[in-house]
């Protein structure tokens, strides 16, 4: 019955042991899973802020840019979040140049319009003109007819026409 006893103080020394090793591990797995919850937490951290710029610009606003891009960080998000303010920037020159030009060319529109306007009057006035010197007795006043053979202009400007020449044309 010795030896049970002196087995039995052996073991339970080992058990402790064993009992803290245990608790040792699950202490440092613990501590460890915190760590690396906070180290990916802070490395992907500017994923979400990219994330909502990126949908910001998808909803049309393209004043969104992500504020904490490090061009020169070794960090694969800052470097897309770099790229992404390139893009956007990038795309706001486009629109501001589409926009210059838009309005470059309603300009000229609203030139042509106006010259439009003013040949239409001008046609509109030679039109109103030719119509008021319209002579009495079927002479036309102001336009060339062939006059007989010679083909020469008639009118009250240019003599008029013998009478019957008009017919004879």
């Amino acid at each position: 019955m010795a030896t049970g006893s002196w087995l039995d103080e052996y073991l339970e020394e080992s058990r402790a042991l064993r009992n803290l090793m245990i608790l040792i591990s699950i202490a440092a797995a613990l501590i460890l899973s915190v760590l690396i919850y906070l180290l990916v937490n802070s490395r992907l951290g500017g994923l979400r802020l990219l994330v909502q710029e990126v949908s910001k610009v998808s909803a049309g606003d393209l004043r969104a840019a992500v504020r904490d891009a490090d061009p020169a960080s070794r960090n694969e998000v800052h470097a897309i979040a770099h790229a992404f303010n390139q893009m956007a920037e990038g795309m706001r020159n486009l629109v501001k140049g589409v926009a210059s030009t838009s309005a470059q060319v309603g300009v000229a529109a609203n030139e042509l319009q106006d010259a439009a306007r003013s040949a239409m009057d001008g046609s509109a006035q030679a039109s109103q003109s030719a119509l008021r010197h319209r002579g009495l007795g079927g002479r036309v006043v102001g336009e060339y007819f062939p006059c007989g053979r010679q083909r020469q202009p008639c009118g009250s400007y240019f003599g008029g026409c013998q009478s019957g020449d008009r017919e004879r044309a």
